[in-house]
């Protein structure tokens, strides 16, 4: 009786390892491969948005702006804001 209750813990407890292994994987990948694709690509659409504004103003009165070192300014700024540079 006790060989066949203790097979039965140690199966419940190999899935139990499993389980909590997978999930750890799991984490690991959306924190750093899902997670700062994502934030990428926001920042992206949010230093284009705010570059198109600028060019805007550019053209009625701010003088000498480069739009791509304005770009890299604005993603930066919004990586490190969310954690990433």
């Amino acid at each position: 009786m006790t060989e066949g209750k203790t097979k039965r813990e140690n199966s419940g407890l190999l899935i139990v390892l499993v389980v909590v292994t997978l999930a750890l994987l799991a984490g690991w990948f959306l924190w750093f491969e899902l997670r700062p694709a994502v934030i990428r690509s926001l920042c992206d659409k949010q230093a284009r948005k705010a570059g198109i504004a600028l060019e805007i103003e550019i053209k009625y009165g701010i003088p000498d702006s480069d739009s791509v070192k304005t770009y890299q300014l604005l993603y930066e700024s919004c990586l490190h804001s969310k954690g990433l540079y």
